[in-house]
């Protein structure tokens, strides 16, 4: 492009263009939210999925709080970046805060809002949290009390106040030093360990971040997956547990998490699921189900942890053959463990015994020797040493113990007990005067005085001694070696018995699993007909006729998918988890459940991509046909003939001069078949004339027509819903006028008099409560059938069918007008043409579909905004109310004003839905007029290779030829690209 003089600048201005956004295009993610109660076990599940301890896990607390996506790239750094609130937007949550706290701690609101600001900075005495202004909480941090103005205190150097909007980084190559760096942003725990004083306590970061966003290089991000760990939803910090519903709206897919030992019963769980469908799956309520599979995913968490007697019971399992076969082994093993156990037992205690005597005879040894030695030295004191030490001397007896038993080598080489009368047994080899001397040493006492007979009878009994030294150690070393053949087979047998045990745990697990599974997937079935059968019946009160004929679907289709999990066992089976032993249920990877869920993770991401693939194939075979035709474009047809067709059909406007028709006068015999071919479009050209300024030839005409067509299509759009849910709308704003008082009552009622207090100052929502909401809950639910119903239906289903039909159109009469020289190449064209066609309108159809769907997921909600914006006044009126018999007067307050207002509340309401309606249809009536005014460009310079040649003028032939061969590779690829997709 750079080289080549291009016929056009509109040609080269759109196929640089193309060049840049070919090179530039961007595969679609899917951001997958994790979420669940704290506990649950969404950190570790997200290790286990990524392969990698990235997050903070911890049994004792929320390690999760602030919403943390972790995306792909490609690199063996750990990359984090951490999004904290503005100033502005912090100084408003404190100021909430504030009002929480009062001159309460003890109140539930009071001291969740105190742990929220106290977290952030620790500092502050509880006691002067109510004395503190706002500028002076935001200073605290460098001990300003009283503080100047706020702007001077946020120009000084504090951590928490430079914090505020900013984005800081964190990288480590070191996977572990990353986890301990991020968790102090995504941790919630800001004491030390073991305690220690105010000063000590270092302030944590989770309340003034917006999120946290984590890059690493994992398989299962590889393919567009971002997957988002949110705060678990039930923390006893309720302040950070609210952000994971409001979260679930931004995501492709939702994965619920919950303990499988709950994952039936569990409320939290029970919440999620019924949120996460209602905001994915709101065509789901009544018959078409085909979004539940690729938006919401169940996870059953800990199937590790299990009682196997009790899942036994549970499932009834007591005649399974494979529980069975491993029980029976189990008690197999269990007593011949008990028979080894002895065994090992009696070899102690012998060993035992045989050691007490070795260590006797030893002594006895030593002090013979010690004997000759004085003797030796000093003749004299002979007699006296040889008195004084031989009758301190105590007989070394027979007897080794009381055991009864000893372990014997067979024949076959194996251990057996028996029985023995005697100890003496273990001495059975010695010889009499051998154990007669053993009680006889006592006997010395008697000896005469002479030394050298003396010295005899020590030396003699030296001798006998270390004789039977010897023998006792060699029995010693085989009373060890029994002892060791013993122990030995104890530890083979539990390893045996706690393989049987862990087989038994992972088939009760599995087992549950598979029961688990089905016991869900039942009861979201059964939940979306009651779903259905209650608005049905809401929807038509006075029918008593039966269920709807609508009703009767086959919610057998409703395949939600479920995953039974143990993160635990995975990352020990496979390696990352290298403490807290080994896997304690599962043996191999696949039965932990994870493997599956990572691959389920990829075909999420997999989904989503292949439409985008299959596009830019097309675009890029599509682009560089068109480039290969316009180089090829330089055979010897007479300019004439090109000249026709360019001003017939090459971009003008009005203000620009026709280019002159040199040549042509001296060729008479073309000029009939030009006037017949020009006159024969020419009147449906005059019926899309094109005003001064706007251009001309093909666009000009393609212009006009697709400006026809996104005209009717926009309007088609507005009629269509409009005819479908106005009557609905109006007559649920008014079933909600009727019930607003009652339910307003009702809600006020429900809860603590400063929970009341806090959803004021809130505008009306609160933890898991929102006050708008429910006011339109009879309007939204009377809605939900039609509203649903409505976008099931193709909006969009002509535009393509309109858009193709002005392209063939035009395309006919550019054919029609053509010379017969140029016919077939301009034929060639025209396919090219209408198959780029096609891919953009395909594209952009879904494009604007996504836009509805969008808008489909969150439209309803414009209408609580709008209440909460008309109730805003109210709010503040009643938050404002102090003093004694104060909550009677905010209800009536509140009560008073909904009363005055309803009917114009509601009614604006729906104005204002259709507003919003109104809106996003004009902006996808924007988006595909842009569109199709590119397209119609894109089809002039696909044709325009007919009546233009390309300048050889800065082109060698050896580059024309290397661009051809390029071209041709890469047309070669994208065919290659289709035929393996």
């Amino acid at each position: 492009m750079e080289k080549m003089e291009i016929g056009s600048e509109q040609r080269k201005e759109l196929w640089l263009q193309e060049i840049s956004e070919l090179k530039t295009h961007v595969l679609p993610s899917t951001r997958i939210a994790i979420c669940g109660a704290t506990g649950a076990g969404k950190s570790t599940t997200l290790n286990a999925i990524l392969g990698v301890d990235i997050l903070p896990t911890s049994g004792m607390h929320a390690c999760t709080t602030v919403v943390t996506e972790i995306v792909f790239h490609d690199s063996d750094i750990f990359w984090g970046d951490i999004h904290f609130l503005n100033v502005e937007t912090w100084r408003k949550e404190l100021r909430v805060l504030l009002d929480d706290i009062g001159e309460d701690f003890h109140s539930e609101e009071g001291r969740m809002a105190w742990e929220k600001l106290h977290a952030v900075y620790p500092s502050i005495p509880q006691e002067s949290v109510g004395k503190m202004t706002i500028d002076q909480i935001i200073s605290s941090d460098r001990g300003l009390w009283p503080v100047v103005s706020l702007d001077k205190v946020l120009m000084l150097t504090t951590e928490i106040a430079n914090a505020l909007g900013t984005t800081q980084s964190t990288a480590s190559s070191d996977v572990k030093e990353f986890s301990r760096t991020i968790s102090e942003y995504v941790g919630s725990s800001n004491e030390k360990p073991g305690g220690g004083s105010r000063k000590a306590m270092k302030h944590s970061w989770w309340p003034i971040i917006s999120k946290v966003v984590i890059r690493c290089d994992s398989d299962v991000l590889k393919k567009g997956a971002i997957l988002v760990d949110l705060p678990g939803i039930g923390d006893e910090n309720r302040a950070r547990s609210s952000i994971a519903p409001s979260y679930l709206k931004d995501s492709d897919c939702i994965f619920i998490l919950a303990p499988i030992t709950r994952a039936v019963s569990e409320q939290a769980a029970r919440v999620l699921l019924g949120n996460a469908f209602k905001l994915h799956c709101p065509n789901c309520h009544f018959g078409s189900f085909a979004d539940i599979q690729n938006s919401i995913t169940f996870i059953a968490t800990k199937c590790d942890d299990i009682s196997t007697a009790e899942a036994i019971d549970e499932l009834h399992l007591h005649d399974n053959p494979d529980l069975m076969r491993l029980e029976g082994n189990r008690k197999k093993f269990q007593n011949d463990l008990r028979k080894w156990k002895e065994m090992e037992k009696s070899a102690s205690k012998q060993l035992q015994n045989i050691r007490q005597r070795t260590k006797q005879i030893a002594d006895a040894v030593d002090k013979d020797e010690a004997q000759i030695q004085a003797l030796k030295k000093d003749k004299s004191k002979d007699q006296h040493i040889t008195d004084r030490v031989l009758r301190k001397r105590k007989p070394v007896q027979a007897s080794v113990g009381s055991s009864r038993k000893r372990i014997k080598n067979t024949n076959s080489g194996d251990l057996t007990v028996s029985d023995g009368n005697s100890d003496t047994e273990l001495f059975s080899d010695l010889d009499e005067s051998d154990l007669t001397s053993l009680s006889e040493t006592d006997g010395l006492d008697d000896v005469s005085g002479d030394d050298l007979e003396t010295l005899k009878k020590i030396k003699k009994l030296l001798a006998k001694n270390k004789s039977r030294k010897i023998r006792m150690i060699e029995r010693q070393s085989k009373a060890q070696d029994q002892k060791e053949v013993a122990s030995g087979q104890v530890s083979s047998l539990e390893g045996v018995l706690s393989a049987n045990q862990r087989e038994t745990r992972s088939l009760c697990a599995l087992k549950r699993s598979a029961s688990c599974t089905i016991k869900l997937k039942e009861d979201f079935r059964s939940g979306l007909k009651e779903l259905n059968v209650a608005h049905e019946r809401n929807h038509h009160p006075n029918d008593s006729t039966g269920p709807p004929v609508n009703l009767y679907r086959d919610y057998a289709n409703v395949d939600l998918p479920v995953f039974a999990t143990s993160s635990r066992d995975y990352l020990k089976l496979s390696g990352p988890k290298q403490y807290d032993g080994g896997a304690t249920t599962f043996t191999n990877l696949e039965d932990t459940g994870i493997p599956a869920l990572r691959r389920w993770c990829q075909t999420l991401a997999e989904k989503s991509r292949q439409r985008s693939v299959e596009s830019y194939r097309l675009r890029l075979r599509t682009f560089s046909s068109s480039v290969k035709n316009y180089l090829h474009n330089h055979d010897d047809t007479a300019c004439a003939e090109r000249e026709v067709l360019r001003s017939q059909w090459a971009t003008t406007t009005s203000e620009e001069e026709a280019p002159s028709d040199s040549g042509s006068e001296s060729e008479s015999d073309l000029e009939s078949d030009r006037e017949e071919r020009h006159q024969a479009s020419s009147n449906l050209l005059a019926s899309l004339a094109t005003g001064p300024d706007e251009p001309g030839g093909i666009t000009g005409y393609l212009e006009k027509a697709f400006g026809l067509v996104v005209d009717k299509t926009t309007l088609t759009m507005k009629n269509t819903i409009k005819d479908a849910l106005y009557e609905e709308s109006k007559l649920g704003a008014g079933k909600a006028e009727v019930e607003a008082t009652d339910i307003s009552s009702t809600f006020a009622n429900s809860m603590h008099w400063r929970t009341y207090r806090s959803t004021l100052s809130r505008s009306g929502s609160f933890k898991d409560r929102d006050l708008n909401v429910e006011l339109i809950a009879p309007m939204t639910w009377n809605m939900a059938h039609s509203w649903s119903a409505i976008f099931d239906i193709d909006v969009l289903a002509n535009f393509e069918v309109s858009a193709m039909q002005a392209i063939n159109e035009g395309l006919g009469l550019v054919r029609r007008s053509c010379p017969v020289a140029l016919v077939d190449r301009m034929n060639n064209q025209i396919d090219l043409a209408k198959d780029q066609a096609k891919q953009v309108l395909r594209t952009r159809k879904n494009t604007a579909r996504k836009t509805l769907k969008a808008f489909q997921k969150e439209g309803l909600s414009c209408v609580s905004s709008h209440v909460q914006d008309e109730l805003e006044d109210a709010y503040d009126e009643a938050f404002q109310e102090r003093g004694i018999g104060s909550v009677a007067r905010q209800k009536a307050i509140f009560q008073g004003h909904i009363q005055r207002h309803k009917t114009e509340m509601f009614n604006s309401g729906v104005d204002a839905l259709f507003q919003d309606i109104d809106r996003v249809i004009a902006k996808v009536g924007v988006s595909l007029r842009r569109a199709l005014k590119n397209l119609a460009k894109q089809v002039e310079i696909c044709l325009s290779v007919v009546w233009e040649e390309p300048s050889r003028e800065n082109i060698s032939s050896a580059d024309d030829e290397r661009i051809i061969k390029l071209l041709d590779e890469i047309l070669s690829q994208t065919e290659q690209w289709g035929d393996a997709t």
